[in-house]
């Protein structure tokens, strides 16, 4: 994924963070330190599990809302089509959820796509509030 990145968005600034307490000190960094929000969150929804990633999706929109900031959106993606995963994955509030092409060359196109649609087609909300993660 992170080759796919490079090769489909060389200008991206990614962040990989491996689990839920360096998400969730990233993001306390960052509000701490009033720097700009991230503006797009990819998450693994098996991150090592299912129950774990929902865990973390549920964790980031509760640090948004206990701070008063801004929604960042939050894409879900997983090898699971399972219906299952996606209704949770959006009973969390998750914004999107992709599923994870299996041929490995697909990757580029996959991220193409969700970074035109995503750079294009959503705005943050218009704040009067000046602090933002």
């Amino acid at each position: 994924m992170n080759e796919a990145f490079k090769y489909s968005r060389p200008t991206l600034n990614l962040i990989r963070l491996r689990n839920k307490s360096s998400m969730l000190e990233f993001l306390d960094k960052c509000y701490k330190e009033l720097r700009p929000a991230p503006q797009l969150i990819l998450l693994d929804l098996y991150l090592p599990t299912r129950k774990e990633g929902l865990t973390l999706l549920e964790s980031i929109r509760y640090f948004i809302s206990i701070n008063n900031l801004p929604e960042t959106p939050i894409i879900v993606f997983s090898n699971s089509p399972d219906k299952k995963d996606i209704n949770a994955c959006y009973q969390r509030y998750a914004n999107a959820y992709m599923v994870k092409p299996t041929d490995l060359s697909q990757w580029p196109l996959h991220l193409n796509s969700l970074s035109y649609v995503w750079k294009r087609a959503i705005r943050y909300p218009v704040s009067n509030d000046s602090r933002r993660i």
